[in-house]
């Protein structure tokens, strides 16, 4: 609206440049909203066309879309989780301006679609994935979780 105040937040980045944030909110916070709401456009994006295409479906019953929702969304979260356990482990590889090759996500996305289709020869990597997103120790036909 005409006559707002509006305020300007910046922050340097290492390689990109400057960020800066216009909002009419607490200035010592936009910047910090900004990149939650980042995260959760990223989070979007890979459960639309980076990975899981929910709008493939064309759920249009809300009760089924929500419960949809809460499944993808877990599932992301597990494919994240795995994808910064592999990153730990195994060290993604890195462009020459040193992004990696593949998010986190879509490395953990990967990494469990691969070993979904390989899952009766690899039980213990099985396991041991499970227990990342599933913290509790339950008893499996192949040991301990």
């Amino acid at each position: 609206m005409l006559g707002s105040n509006v305020n300007l937040s910046a922050i340097k980045l290492r390689k990109e440049g400057l960020k800066v944030v216009a909002s009419n909110h607490n200035p010592d916070q936009a910047i910090i909203r900004y990149e939650d709401r980042e995260q959760i456009e990223r989070m979007f994006s890979c459960l639309k066309k980076r990975g899981f295409n929910l709008e493939d479906t064309h759920i249009t019953n809300a009760d089924k879309l929500s419960r949809l929702l809460g499944v993808v969304t877990i599932a992301f979260c597990w494919a994240y989780k795995t994808g910064d356990y592999v990153d730990e482990t195994k060290e993604v590889k890195r462009k020459n301006h040193g992004r990696r090759v593949r998010s986190i996500f879509k490395t953990g996305h990967v990494y469990l679609r691969s070993l979904f289709a390989a899952a009766e020869s690899k039980p213990q990597e099985h396991s041991d994935i499970l227990s990342l997103i599933f913290s509790v120790w339950i008893k499996t036909t192949y040991g301990r979780v």
